[in-house]
């Protein structure tokens, strides 16, 4: 039997100034499985979390996800995988997930740090389709860090090269 992944991407409800996941909130939570996409908004995270449960592996883009979503339940993270954190460790230094996804993809997702705003402005559809477009992405580069085939811009030298994963 093949297992359940779930992809997980996560808008918060706030900017902030330092790195801070239980103050930036939860807007909205997209998931991506079995093969349809889910949107979890704050009241809805418990229903989130029932969905997790049944999934084998969770992927987001690091640990952000875990972080962000803790305080609102059980989050199973012995099952999450943070494909960006999967592919700076392989790669010795950190990379961001948009240098990985335009070597390996050849396309980037939207830009996070918009959403906050995005969301508190009500445009609720463009914050879930940046969502979707994440899903996509962090779903096409966990496939390419399985595969061994992800591609990334060496940060100091500009050159692309191949990240064993």
């Amino acid at each position: 039997m093949e297992s359940e992944t779930a992809y997980v991407a996560v808008a918060p409800a706030r900017s902030t100034e330092e790195y801070d996941p239980e103050a930036m909130g939860v807007a909205v939570v997209a998931v991506l499985y079995d093969g349809t996409v889910y949107y979890f908004e704050r009241d809805d995270l418990p229903r989130l979390f029932d969905l997790l449960s049944r999934a084998d592996r969770i992927v987001g883009v690091n640990d952000y996800v875990v972080e962000a979503l803790a305080p609102y339940g059980d989050f199973p993270r012995s099952s999450f995988v943070g494909v960006q954190t999967r592919i700076s460790d392989a790669l010795g230094e950190r990379v961001s997930l948009n240098n990985a996804a335009r070597a390996t993809l050849g396309r980037e997702r939207d830009d996070p740090r918009r959403l906050p705003l995005e969301w508190q402005e009500g445009r609720e559809k463009t914050v879930k389709r940046s969502l979707r477009k994440d899903l996509q992405v962090i779903r096409d580069l966990d496939e390419a860090v399985r595969g061994g085939e992800v591609r990334v811009t060496h940060p100091r030298t500009m050159e692309e090269t191949v990240v064993e994963t």
